[in-house]
């Protein structure tokens, strides 16, 4: 081989070696950008029958890949009920906030992708009329604040989006 030939060769091998140490460097920040968690949570499944409501939270992860330490906060009454079901594994922690409310953490160590929980909300109707009057009805017009309610959701890498119903009904204060 030429001396030329040789330069050439030694160029390619050493463009080859850069190309393939940038990427097994640069692999984990792609991967990282194309697979993440994707959490919601919706409520649904609203009842009011007589005297008591029910409503549910579905929390799910949809993303690519597992969402760590997630933490679903929701507002509800001092009396209301919280459950959880299908694959919740967690804690929940419940603090007073004010005389009639109180804030519900739930935290869960993981959600695999298409992983997803039940929280089942039950209380009384009278809190519900309570709620309405108190809040909903701030100068005479509505605020579209319905108690109880989710907050926020988010995990250790992403911000999830929460999707609440409208107010269980509109209340005049006439």
């Amino acid at each position: 081989m030429q001396r030329g030939e040789k330069i050439a060769i030694g160029v390619s091998v050493i463009a080859l070696l850069v190309s393939v140490i940038n990427t097994i460097l640069t692999s984990p920040v792609i991967i990282e950008l194309y697979s993440k968690p994707e959490i919601s949570v919706v409520e649904t499944n609203r009842e009011l029958n007589g005297d008591t409501f029910r409503t549910m939270f579905i929390v799910k992860n949809e993303g690519s890949s597992t969402a760590k330490n997630v933490e679903l906060v929701l507002n509800a009454h001092a009396k209301d009920i919280v459950q959880t079901m299908q694959g919740f594994t967690g804690e929940i922690i419940e603090k007073p906030n004010g005389p009639p409310l109180k804030t519900v953490t739930l935290k869960v160590n993981y959600l695999p992708p298409n992983g997803s929980f039940i929280v089942l909300l039950t209380g009384s109707k009278e809190s519900l009329v309570s709620t309405a009057k108190a809040y909903n009805m701030e100068n005479g017009s509505p605020s579209n604040l319905t108690i109880p309610n989710a907050v926020s959701i988010r995990s250790e890498r992403t911000i999830g989006n929460v999707y609440n119903q409208s107010p269980w009904f509109q209340v005049n204060v006439n």
